[in-house]
């Protein structure tokens, strides 16, 4: 064996294993915790005050329909303080949140800063127990704050979480494969809340106690500000629920807006990780494990290509290994897909090996500008405001 074979079968062999590691991982937790996910919480005897903070950029039209959905929910209006942080570049979001002034108590700021800047700017004006992270795309179900108070204040956990859902599924593909994504991280997330681990508390739907946040000192200016806020809360002794409730966001469109968000994914998650390494050593052995094996996921799309390219170029038994990461993958369309129809499951799995590879990409990009140290800006994801029927 050459210098040249030698490399590719120490790069098929590393990634490959990495790879196969993380899915293995994934597959024996939901195996072990799904069936235990606890799905009924009592109700409350009142309402409490909630704060929801809103953090936007120049997303007016998404905007509007956020905090209409406010408006919708089965919970009292009067019960809910409204501050919405908008980019001072953006007045037709100014004007947008100003018209829902006298039907929602709203604030209306305008900030100069990243989107956990402006997330501790407007926690300052909260004065109830309990706060609520909403993107402004983010689009509730009627019962989804009432779920999620059932369960933090009749659990005492530190924040609790929804289930992801496109909202705009009607307009191609990419958003259908984002359900496929989200249905996968219902099934893992479930099962890692089932046995104690890390659940995150991603920033279009957290609902949490005031206390831990005051407790970890806020928002730290990272890309994945949610991850660290997790990350930090879970070092204190919180902890994070998994409720039964689906709130729906809008799925990337375009290719360029899909690998900006997934950069942006990627890289922030491992920012927290080589930031926050030190927080790791303050959590129980098996949380531990289950945060390290969380953060340094997104290196498992990155060597995709390399695991690839050298098993096909080294041939034999080593295109086996290509079909073993694979094959998961593309017969996840056919076996988890929501309420997608039969044909739109098998164009998906037949899509699916060129959407990893995009994603591979993404991570890519995500981990060289993080080794080179070039700074990434706070890139949004495009949001079109479209939002399909049911």
């Amino acid at each position: 064996m050459g210098v040249i074979g030698l490399i590719l079968t120490i790069t098929s062999l590393a990634s490959t294993s990495f790879i196969l590691l993380l899915m293995l991982y994934a597959l024996l937790i939901t195996l072990v915790g799904l069936k235990r996910f606890e799905k009924h919480y009592r109700d409350l005897n009142n309402y409490p005050e909630v704060s929801v903070l809103v953090p936007v950029k120049d997303e007016a039209e998404v905007l509007k329909e956020a905090l209409n959905s406010l408006l919708s929910i089965n919970y009292p209006i009067n019960k809910l303080r409204v501050y919405v942080g908008i980019d001072s570049k953006c007045n037709e979001c100014l004007d947008v949140c100003s018209s829902f002034k006298g039907r929602l108590s709203t604030e209306c700021l305008v900030t100069y800063a990243s989107k956990p800047l402006v997330l501790n700017e407007l926690f300052r004006y909260v004065g109830t127990d309990y706060l609520l992270l909403i993107d402004c795309d983010t689009i509730l179900s009627p019962n989804s704050l009432n779920k999620a108070l059932n369960a933090l204040v009749g659990g005492g956990f530190a924040g609790v979480t929804g289930i992801p859902r496109p909202s705009n599924l009607c307009t191609g593909l990419l958003p259908k494969f984002f359900l496929i994504e989200c249905m996968l991280w219902r099934r893992i997330t479930e099962a890692k809340d089932s046995l104690g681990l890390m659940v995150q508390a991603p920033g279009y739907f957290a609902l949490l106690n005031r206390r831990y946040v005051e407790l970890v000192g806020g928002w730290d200016d990272l890309l994945a500000e949610d991850n660290d806020l997790t990350l930090r809360i879970y070092s204190v002794g919180g902890r994070i629920k998994l409720v039964d409730t689906e709130v729906y966001v809008e799925g990337p469109t375009k290719v360029v807006t899909l690998i900006k968000q997934r950069v942006r994914w990627y890289r922030g998650t491992l920012e927290v990780l080589i930031r926050r390494w030190g927080v790791l050593s303050r959590l129980s052995p098996k949380l531990r494990v289950d945060a390290f094996m969380t953060y340094i996921s997104p290196i498992s799309p990155a060597l995709l290509i390399p695991a690839l390219l050298s098993n096909a170029l080294l041939g034999g038994v080593f295109n086996l290994l290509n079909l073993i990461i694979i094959i998961p993958q593309v017969l996840a369309p056919l076996i988890v897909a929501g309420d997608l129809d039969v044909i739109t499951r098998i164009k998906l799995s037949l899509l699916t090996l060129p959407y990893v590879i995009i994603n591979s990409i993404a991570s890519l990009i995500a981990i060289t500008t993080l080794m080179l140290g070039i700074r990434v800006k706070w890139w949004r994801s495009e949001k079109l405001g479209i939002r399909c029927p049911p």
